[in-house]
């Protein structure tokens, strides 16, 4: 099931298992952190990867957003060079490990960006700059997206304690 694959997704990413979804996120995260850049929450990156494909790496998005985490080409071109990612066009984006270093580059780049949270999240799925442009007129993005992404995360982390207490008890 859907939830079975996210529960496990979120073990292996907390646990650094080494299969699936949970396995890319992890794999890349301690390569961030071994380069020094700021940590990336495993957890955020999958509820991420929840609300955006529902983790479908064949995900096709309906303004061209592509793969686990929905980044657009043209985001992603610009990431894949800031980053020194190797970049062979859209079709990098349905390769699901170069799609999760992707997409989690760009939001740790939101993350870095806006010192709200609340605010680098609205930017990773609208774009920092009609965030920008939002907050400047006195507006906040729409909370939908951050909801539920924040709905993920929470689900996410209470399935990592739970699982974490199991283990505990064994």
């Amino acid at each position: 099931t859907t939830v079975g694959w996210i529960e496990e997704s979120a073990r292996e990413a907390a646990d650094g298992q080494s299969t699936g979804c949970g396995r890319l996120v992890a794999e890349f995260l301690a390569e961030r952190r071994a380069r020094s850049k700021a940590p990336l929450d495993p957890v955020l990156v999958l509820a991420v990867i929840h609300q955006e494909s529902r983790f479908r790496a064949d995900a096709r998005g309906p303004r061209g957003s592509l793969g686990l985490m929905q980044v657009r080409p043209f985001v992603a071109a610009d990431v894949a060079r800031r980053h020194n990612i190797p970049w062979a066009g859209a079709k990098t984006l349905l390769d699901p490990a170069a799609n999760v270093q992707i997409g989690a580059c760009y939001l740790g780049e939101m993350l870095e960006m806006f010192p709200d949270p609340a605010l680098a999240i609205a930017a990773y799925n609208m774009g920092p700059y009609r965030v920008r442009r939002l907050v400047a007129r006195g507006h906040h993005p729409k909370p939908a997206y951050l909801v539920s992404v924040l709905k993920h995360v929470q689900m996410l982390s209470s399935e990592i304690a739970q699982n974490r207490q199991r283990s505990d008890a064994r």
